[in-house]
């Protein structure tokens, strides 16, 4: 978060003078805020601290426990915005002593020029030094986001409007004008504040919609983690097939763009990707992918192809589910005689992926 409000520059040279004038020493963080604040001097950049002292700004952050929530709420017809600081806390419960100096900047969303959805950015564009902030003469027009690039350690919740129309431009428009990362703070946000009772979960879900169209890990892993509560508690309910369906739903078109099987251009993302979707797929009845799996299995039995670690698991997982006793034994014979202990712990994990109630009860 320093690097981005104090810039990359100023952030180097900072680090320089602090390891410069403390080696061998025994230091305090108040050292370290010399140190920036030294090179910020050098730079001639105060206002972009809006005159406040790096010590001032961090010794809030160095301390305290937890991480604020600020709330973003816009009033429409006065053209204005209000910030709101708080401690985020379960179950929305307010906690009303701490204060940061947070920065804030703000992205907004732009009808003509794609140029003007510039990421690089990430100065502070205002400083949230107290509990209430109130920005006038701000536009009303599209969506917000704050918090680019999610370089500051904070969440953010908006007023509903807002939410609605970051949902729509990600479902109907050019969802890649919004930063990767923010697309997944998007997500990430949106669940933890509906968990908490901060909003309602139809927010999160609206936001979902358009992952549909999503490909990239990073959106898609949130999403995921967020998600994983629910299939806890459906799992033995009358609408857990819906909530299968729902999911391969949404994870059908990154799927389709990276296919079952490994290809050697596919980043490191792209492979943490498939596993993820693969895995998934697995729990959530995919028949497609459950038939390659087992395809995939018994060419690894008959010696006619390798697998890669990574794809252990979603093969035999998924194989193990729809695969015969004898191809359920096979991988518990391997399981006995492999000696190396993370591919024994992948076949153990694999061989309970099996839905046949008589192997599992031997």
């Amino acid at each position: 978060m320093a690097e981005h409000f104090l810039t990359y520059d100023v952030f180097k040279r900072g680090i320089r003078i602090y390891l410069q004038q403390n080696q061998f020493g025994v230091v305090q963080p108040t050292d370290l805020y010399d140190a920036f604040q030294e090179a910020l001097n050098v730079e001639n950049l105060h206002d972009s601290l809006n005159n406040l002292t790096v010590k001032e700004i961090l010794s809030t952050w160095d301390s305290s426990s937890g991480y604020p929530l600020v709330n973003a709420y816009r009033s429409y017809e006065n053209n204005s915005l209000a910030l709101i600081q708080n401690s985020f806390s379960r179950h929305n419960i307010f906690t009303y002593g701490h204060i940061w100096y947070i920065p804030i900047s703000v992205m907004l969303q732009y009808n003509t020029n794609k140029s003007n959805y510039d990421n690089s950015k990430t100065t502070p564009d205002y400083w949230l030094t107290r509990k209430y902030l109130q920005i006038d003469n701000f536009t009303s027009d599209g969506w917000i986001l704050i918090n680019k690039l999610q370089t500051g350690y904070y969440r953010v919740n908006y007023d509903i409007t807002n939410w609605e129309r970051l949902s729509e431009f990600l479902y109907y428009k050019d969802f890649n004008l919004i930063h990767v990362v923010n697309r997944a703070q998007l997500i990430d946000d949106a669940f933890n504040l509906a968990k908490w009772d901060y909003i309602l979960f139809e927010i999160p879900l609206n936001l979902s919609k358009y992952l549909t169209r999503e490909t990239h890990y990073l959106p898609l892993a949130s999403f995921l983690g967020n998600i994983s509560s629910f299939k806890s508690a459906l799992t033995f309910t009358d609408t857990y097939r819906n909530f299968q369906n729902y999911i391969i739903s949404i994870l059908n078109g990154a799927y389709n763009y990276l296919g079952f099987e490994e290809k050697v251009g596919d980043s490191h993302l792209d492979k943490l990707n498939r596993i993820n979707i693969l895995t998934w797929f697995s729990d959530m009845g995919h028949q497609e992918y459950r038939d390659f799996a087992l395809k995939k299995f018994r060419e690894w039995k008959s010696n006619k192809t390798s697998l890669s670690a990574d794809m252990e698991v979603p093969i035999f997982c998924g194989a193990m589910q729809i695969g015969t006793i004898e191809d359920w034994n096979y991988l518990y014979e391997k399981y006995q005689l492999s000696t190396e202990k993370d591919q024994k712990m992948r076949m153990f994990s694999s061989l309970a992926c099996s839905g046949n109630e008589t192997i599992l009860k031997r």
